[in-house]
């Protein structure tokens, strides 16, 4: 293209479009086939989610769980293979979202875990979330009974009162 002046993009694209570069170019480097017809295989006895699949490899923890995307997946007890704590198995998300297990070829059953999150609670609502220590009782006792400095303290924005 420079040989032929051509300093822009635009006019790179026309001279592809209407020039005849892509007539020299299958004339250099086209191939013609030895066969005629369509190379193309059928897709009858393939399964396309298994080929298509993201694959990870995790680890099995000692109760038979694995962590996958921050999801918890439990390893039923009845399987097709012998599996033990420590195994490497592998996670397979097809196309369409669904999970699947292996382990050296074996599909594994599993079940995954809900598991609810917790909010973070504040400092304050942790310590009056009702356990009372045997010792100390409620912090707003224990504060209130504390002569350390606590009449230069001002505790209402600590505790509803």
């Amino acid at each position: 293209m420079r040989l032929r002046g051509i300093s822009s993009a635009e006019d790179a694209n026309k001279y592809l479009r209407e020039g005849d570069f892509i007539k020299n170019h299958n004339a250099k480097f086209s191939v013609k086939a030895r066969k005629n017809g369509d190379a193309h295989r059928s897709i009858e006895n393939y399964d396309l989610d298994a080929i298509f699949c993201s694959k990870v490899e995790r680890k099995i923890a000692n109760d038979f769980t694995v962590v996958y995307k921050s999801r918890l997946i439990q390893l039923e007890e009845q399987q097709s293979a012998i599996i033990k704590p420590k195994n490497i198995v592998t996670i397979c998300k097809a196309p369409n979202g669904s999970l699947s297990v292996f382990i050296r070829d074996a599909k594994l059953n599993f079940k995954k875990i809900i598991m609810n999150k917790h909010r973070k609670l504040s400092p304050v609502e942790f310590v009056n979330q009702g356990f009372d220590l045997p010792i100390l009782g409620n912090l707003e006792n224990v504060v209130s009974q504390t002569n350390v400095g606590s009449e230069k303290r001002n505790f209402s924005l600590w505790f509803d009162t």
